[in-house]
This record gives structure tokens, C-alpha cells and sequence, in this order.
């Protein structure tokens, strides 16, 4: 295995957006509309949140330049 995760949880994503948990949190909540932040895809797995790598990616690259 390559050693680069193929899901983060949400402390995970964060460290590897180099945002907060509160800032994934509001993402995966977003609609994306009215300025807000672009929606991130997540799934629930039991008790944990789960978030793809081709995701937080795609959201990184989403977030408006600034």
C-alpha cells in the first residue's frame, strides 16, 4: 500500500486541508449557495464521518481564490 489514505475522518481532513474541524464540519452541512462554502461529500460509516480523498481534493479546489 502507497501510504496515502483513501478516507479521512473529519480531523484528518482538516489537517490535511490545512483548515479547522469546525470549517469541515460546516462543509459537509453546506449547500454551497449564498456565498457559502462549497458543499463537501461525506459518509457515515457506525459513529464515524468519512471523507474521501478525491473529495477533499475536489473541495480544495472548489474553495475560492484569495
Amino acid at each position: 500500500m502507497s501510504g496515502v489514505p483513501v478516507a479521512y475522518n473529519v480531523r484528518d481532513a482538516a489537517d490535511a486541508a490545512g483548515v479547522s474541524v469546525d470549517t469541515i464540519r460546516r462543509a459537509i452541512h453546506s449547500t454551497g449557495a449564498d456565498g457559502d462554502l462549497p458543499p463537501l461529500p461525506a459518509r457515515r460509516v457506525g459513529a464515524r464521518i468519512l471523507i474521501r480523498r478525491v473529495d477533499l481534493v475536489a473541495w480544495v479546489d472548489a474553495l475560492p481564490e484569495g
